[in-house]
């Protein structure tokens, strides 16, 4: 099985060599990866030739775009492999990864993409959720609990009609949740989807504090993405489950954590829960604009 692992990256050096360095460590030594770089030309020179000679076939395409998704397309075109993955240039691979990936391939043969978890590399612990212990069937129910872009393996033919969203994810005006959309479409494609544990790639904890500025333009960023991802798939109104899904979470959840936080009389939450609520709410009604502007 060849894997064809796609890295859009933009601002990371030592990220980069970190990640690359564990790809060198794989146990399975049957993959390309291909790197979309969105940085000037000399910012990861050294980084290049460093792995330059290494792997079984480096794809390095320079690009004067800043957009992680239309990044990772283009690689994608590059990809020659049977399984894709996109690759977070801030993540590392244990050195079993691929394995792991290959084995349950071959094991769930009903499945076109697998899924799996983060963890901090210092500490060990879940990262960027609550991750499950065991194997499960991910489907609408529990896609967005389940899928972050960097631990999902699609099968090249999982991806024959779908692609990333370009119009969101990192560098654009929806920050986030491009992963659960490409996903959610595929699910109604009937595709089929497994979670394992034992897919788990290293993946810093960011969270710093509720009031930490930075943070707080990510979350905004983030959220905008997570109200648009509600929109769009009301306007694809493929899957009344999907709608009814993505309305608790990105509505009815906010609504009970905003109510949780001015009932425990939290001043810091109530600001936060209230920050995704209005940037949610900003998300979706930006992006139903934007697509009745393009039925007109």
């Amino acid at each position: 099985m060849k894997f064809s692992l796609v890295i859009a990256t933009l601002g990371r050096q030592a990220e980069v060599d970190a990640l690359l360095m564990s790809l060198r460590r794989q146990t399975h030594q049957d993959f390309e990866v291909i790197v979309v770089d969105q940085n000037p030309p000399e910012f990861l020179r050294e980084v290049r030739l460093r792995h330059e000679d290494v792997f079984q076939r480096l794809v390095w395409r320079q690009v004067d775009f800043r957009a992680a998704n239309l990044a990772r397309n283009i690689g994608l075109d590059e990809a020659r492999g049977d399984v894709v993955s996109f690759a977070d240039d801030d993540c590392e691979y244990q050195p079993d990864t691929l394995a792991t990936v290959a084995e349950l391939f071959n094991r769930y043969t009903d499945c076109g993409v697998l899924t799996g978890k983060a963890v901090d590399k210092p500490s060990g612990d879940d990262s960027m959720g609550r991750w499950p212990d065991g194997d499960v069937t991910v489907g609408v129910r529990n896609v967005l609990m389940l899928s972050l872009e960097f631990t999902t393996f699609f099968t090249r033919a999982a991806l024959a009609t779908e692609r990333l969203d370009p119009g969101f994810g990192p560098g654009t005006r929806f920050g986030s949740r491009e992963g659960p959309d490409l996903m959610l479409r595929l699910l109604y494609r009937g595709v089929g989807m497994r979670y394992s544990p034992r897919i788990c790639l290293f993946h810093p904890h960011k969270f710093t504090s509720l009031t930490d500025p930075a943070f707080l333009r990510r979350t905004r960023s983030y959220e905008l993405g997570f109200g648009a991802l509600l929109a769009k798939h009301l306007c694809l109104a493929r899957s009344p489950r999907a709608i009814a899904m993505l309305t608790w979470h990105v509505v009815l959840h906010g609504l009970l954590g905003l109510a949780k936080s001015l009932l425990m009389l939290r001043g810091a939450k109530v600001r936060f829960w209230g920050l995704l609520l209005r940037s949610r709410a900003t998300g979706f009604a930006e992006y139903l604009a934007a697509s009745r502007g393009r039925e007109v």
